[in-house]
């Protein structure tokens, strides 16, 4: 007990916790636990009000969630946690809904409520009340001629009935203060719900901002130790980019997924699973999702053109599902930048927008080549590099891309493929585009010249 008490530091009052096993333990065990803390260092009645005491706010804020978890209501204050049974517990559950959403609804089957429900909803309806009794519409739902509701209409009786038998309650917020703490928000204070932070709700950290082992120690850890609350089993933590963690972190992480497998499940979303290491992939199931069909993009573009009533072209439809590769994020952001370029949208407008080279004028550019007029080939190049303002690992992917089918034998087409790759590494490392994308057109022309003198 004394070497889990602590948190790995000496044994001092600021460093105490509950020991994580304590959580797994029975109900009867945990109670024991708390009301030995309330008899070491607390005071009160067991069974009315206690209060524990510590300067050790993970020590508080854990007693409150093992209280809770226990079926005793608890408060966490400023050196202080509250145990309260709930006979002196002193709040009224809300009974209202929004009347707007019950309004709408009752609207859209008023033909076959027998009685006048519109008095019923005079406040809400003239008035401009916000909120109505469960109590109210449960009495006009008994209106309600069932026989005669159709699918559609039935379906809303029964939404209507779930509001009213369900917890579901809105209350009238009378005051919002901001005040500076720097401690846990625990409780929201909502009588009757289990509302925490990191409570029954899944936590989604973007590793790319948060990817240090000082989350996965503090938040990660904070979650994934307590047992959830309620009828499901475990936790759900999401970590997105899961791939740009430091291996420090992964390691830290690879720890606590054994720790709490029990009451924790873990998804990491990335873009490379090679960048993960390999005990976490051991401990997981891998999915792996491919791209999209171009089916579906186009599909997909269809259904933005219609609902945003765009105007475009066959061509500018097959240049967006080109350019997409099988991202929706990515044709989506290409319709909206081309929708502000014109009223209509072309082939050239969605190339525009992509800021990527047209395929017929790479393949021109490429054929001047090899036909022997490189200083053409050039001019169109600079053109698209100055003027147009185009990256130029966009050109040679594009170029890469038309070698297969330039009508020069195989064995050149591997040559220069094999070139292409030496330049775009060569402008990755930071060199000129200009001049090495010049330096691969010469290669296109010297692979003409010495074809023409065989």
């Amino acid at each position: 007990m004394k070497e889990n008490f602590y948190d790995g530091k000496p044994f001092i009052a600021d460093n105490k916790r509950v020991p994580s096993f304590v959580f797994h333990s029975s109900i009867k065990e945990r109670i024991n636990y708390l009301k030995g803390l309330a008899d070491g260092d607390g005071c009160g009645e067991w069974n009315k009000v206690v209060r524990i005491s510590s300067v050790s706010r993970e020590l508080l804020t854990d007693v409150v969630w093992l209280a809770r978890i226990s079926g005793i209501e608890s408060s966490i204050f400023k050196r202080e946690v509250r145990l309260i049974w709930k006979g002196a517990m002193k709040w009224k559950k809300s009974e209202l809904l929004p009347a707007e959403i019950v309004v709408k609804l009752l609207t859209d089957i008023e033909r076959k409520i027998k009685g006048n429900w519109r008095y019923k909803l005079r406040h809400q309806l003239y008035e401009k009340k916000r909120r109505v009794s469960k109590n109210i519409l449960k009495e006009i739902l008994e209106m309600v001629d069932r026989e005669k509701l159709d699918e559609k209409e039935r379906f809303t009786v029964e939404f209507l009935e779930k509001l009213v038998s369900s917890d579901i309650h809105v209350l009238k917020v009378k005051k919002l203060e901001i005040i500076d703490y720097d401690g846990f928000v625990y409780d929201v204070s909502v009588p009757g719900n289990e509302m925490f932070f990191a409570g029954n709700v899944p936590v989604l950290l973007h590793n790319s901002d948060e990817r240090g082992i000082d989350v996965i120690r503090g938040q990660v850890k904070e979650f994934a130790r307590t047992v959830a609350i309620g009828d499901v089993p475990f936790k759900l933590i999401i970590l997105d980019e899961a791939d740009a963690m430091t291996s420090d972190a992964q390691q830290a992480l690879r720890r606590m997924m054994e720790m709490y497998a029990s009451v924790s499940r873990f998804i990491l979303i990335c873009n490379y699973s090679s960048k993960i290491i390999e005990p976490i992939q051991s401990r997981c199931a891998v999915f792996r999702f491919k791209a999209l069909d171009d089916k579906h993009v186009e599909e997909y573009v269809r259904r933005i053109v219609e609902g945003e009533k765009l105007k475009i072209t066959e061509d500018g439809i097959k240049a967006v599902v080109r350019i997409a590769e099988g991202d929706l994020r990515r044709t989506a952001n290409i319709l909206q930048i081309a929708s502000a370029l014109g009223e209509k949208i072309t082939e050239d407008t969605i190339y525009e927008a992509a800021s990527l080279a047209k395929p017929q004028e790479v393949k021109q550019m490429l054929e001047l080549a090899l036909s022997g007029k490189f200083i053409e080939a050039r001019k169109m190049l600079e053109e698209m590099i100055i003027k147009k303002g185009l990256a130029g690992s966009d050109i040679i992917a594009e170029i890469h891309r038309q070698i297969p089918s330039l009508n020069i034998d195989d064995r050149a087409k591997v040559e220069l493929i094999e070139k292409c790759g030496e330049v775009d590494f060569r402008i990755s490392e930071g060199a000129n585009e200009l001049i090495q994308l010049e330096s691969l057109l010469a290669s296109f022309w010297l692979h003409a010249q010495s074809k023409g003198k065989k």
